[in-house]
């Protein structure tokens, strides 16, 4: 059985350590960007920088862990624009979808 684990929330990001750790079924983790910043209280801006950081933490703590990284959903389904620019930021900083 593949586990796969989804972080959204602050602690969630202080606690990658032990969740990449956890168990050697854990295969990838997904960053649940709505989640979080609603777990901030933060504002979802189209430049992201309200998750920038949680979305780096993802991507070197699976790297470190030999685990993929997957990126964020984009919710705003009328913004073709926005969602490649997303992917492509996600892409360029190593998210994956599969290996």
């Amino acid at each position: 059985m593949v586990i796969i684990a989804v972080v959204e929330t602050a602690r969630g990001i202080l606690n990658l350590p032990e969740i990449t750790a956890a168990d050697p079924r854990l295969q990838a983790l997904i960053f649940g960007a709505e989640d979080f910043a609603n777990d901030l209280g933060a504002i979802r801006t189209p430049e992201g920088w309200e998750v920038f950081y949680a979305r780096s933490a993802i991507v070197t703590h699976t790297a470190a862990s030999n685990l993929q990284a997957i990126d964020q959903v984009y919710v705003d389904f009328n913004d073709t624009e926005g969602l490649i620019r997303d992917a492509r930021q996600g892409s360029i900083w190593a998210f994956q979808g599969s290996r």
